[in-house]
């Protein structure tokens, strides 16, 4: 839906948001997070993920989603996609251009001022690889889908070379919608420590415990009729 142009540093990358592009942002780095959860669509649809590692390898892990939808959908084209994220990589060496610039305490960037011009950094959420690709598993939604039912669907990803530690790795489970490419709804499940080599996946979902009406919007509060709260249809007399 939105492009944002970060206008802060000159030459600043851009991104999309849930890969839409209709319309061009300009959004300063200091407030780019606020401006880009303002712009947040209500959910038509919801995935939640669970995930463990198969064995004591730690090299493969197994994750389990629920998809459940807001509306009824014949010859539907929605796959899911997995993004292995890593924190705490590195540390690497990075130059600071602001070491020692006059700023005002009040400056986003003013800590950076007070530290060397030199800094050993490490780097969190950082994308270690997609898969099976970024266009998503063909058949892991089914292509007919009814309001309130939970699709069910596994899928096993082998975690790359890349990644330096298993525990610090987190899973991304991506809905996307085949024709457009566009993100309708995600989760991010992180993996927990476990001496036994097989480990369940703490998960966190955003959409639970809001009311939906059977169009598939998100509403503040039911009507009388049908409503849909956590995948399941509740009629309110």
């Amino acid at each position: 839906m939105h492009i944002i142009k970060l206008n802060y540093i000159e030459f600043f990358p851009g991104c999309l948001i849930s890969r839409r592009g209709n319309t061009t942002e300009e959004v300063s780095l200091e407030y780019a997070e606020s401006q880009v959860l303002a712009l947040k669509d209500d959910a038509i649809a919801k995935i939640e993920a669970t995930a463990s590692f198969t064995d004591d390898t730690q090299k493969l892990v197994l994750v389990k989603t629920k998809t459940t939808f807001g509306f009824d959908k014949s010859s539907a084209n929605y796959k899911i996609a997995y993004v292995v994220m890593e924190d705490n990589v590195g540390p690497y060496v990075q130059g600071n251009y602001y070491s020692g610039l006059d700023l005002k305490s009040s400056d986003y960037m003013y800590e950076w001022t007070t530290k060397e011009r030199s800094l050993s950094i490490t780097f969190n959420d950082v994308a270690r690889g997609i898969y099976p690709s970024a266009d998503g598993e063909s058949g892991s939604v089914p292509s007919t889908v009814e309001t309130g039912v939970a699709y069910e669907y596994e899928f096993t990803v082998n975690l790359p070379s890349t990644v330096s530690d298993p525990k610090n790795v987190s899973i991304v489970t991506l809905l996307l919608d085949g024709d457009s490419g566009e993100i309708l709804n995600a989760d991010k499940v992180s993996m927990a420590e476990s001496t036994t080599g097989i480990q369940t996946l703490k998960r966190s979902s955003a959409e639970e415990g809001k009311w939906y009406n059977l169009n598939g919007q998100r509403v503040k509060n039911p009507t009388k009729g049908i409503n849909i709260k956590d995948g399941k249809k509740i009629l309110v007399r």
